[in-house]
């Protein structure tokens, strides 16, 4: 009993270290992997900032020239959509583990979309953190962050032990900012598939 309490209170300290987001901490849902579901791993693009052109060349916009390295086929690892920023997809899905935890981070987009959604397992709880990034600058104020849904369905029964993580995430968020007393609300949402290999740190 007294190790639930500590675990409990250890994971609920985690998951409320950033004063901003004010995160949820719920159970992780186990099924079966719908195997139809995943026909986006067959799919890939290249990093943001290489580009191919007609010719067949390849273009590194943020450097002279382009190394083998900077061709390589990234395949997807999601097929996820936010309506943040006006709405977008994200297709990749990159997953860490250390220290009993598992970190899943899902970010797609740059250079025009810079925002992170994050979710740590640890056991059979998760909780999830946004970091949206605005391109402009704004007046914005001091933003705060409430998840009003989520569920998190893995289709690993110890996805501590799994080489390859695999589920589906559906979250709903409310982001507030306060400028000079002016209080603003906008709803978001992450939603949709991700397998992607458990990389140990």
């Amino acid at each position: 009993m007294k190790f639930a309490v500590v675990f409990g209170l250890i994971f609920y300290l985690f998951c409320n270290s950033d004063a901003i987001a004010q995160p949820t901490m719920d159970a992780i849902v186990f099924q079966k992997e719908p195997a139809a579901e995943f026909s986006f791993l067959n799919n890939w693009a290249y990093a943001w900032d290489v580009v191919k052109h007609d010719n067949g060349k390849f273009e590194k916009v943020d450097a002279d020239r382009v190394t083998a390295t900077d061709t390589v086929h990234l395949y997807y690892t999601a097929n996820c959509k936010t309506n943040v920023q006006g709405g977008y997809a994200i297709r990749y899905c990159n997953a860490s583990k250390a220290n009993g935890k598992i970190s899943l981070v899902f970010a797609d987009g740059m250079p025009a979309y810079s925002s992170e959604f994050d979710i740590t397992i640890v056991g059979n709880n998760y909780c999830f953190k946004p970091e949206v990034v605005y391109p402009e600058l704004s007046m914005r104020g001091k933003l705060v962050y409430k998840t009003t849904y989520s569920k998190l369905i893995l289709f690993q029964k110890d996805p501590a032990a799994s080489k390859i993580i695999s589920g589906y995430i559906d979250v709903r968020f409310v982001e507030s900012s306060s400028v000079q007393g002016d209080l603003k609300k906008q709803h978001y949402y992450l939603r949709g598939y991700f397998k992607t290999p458990v990389n140990s740190d």
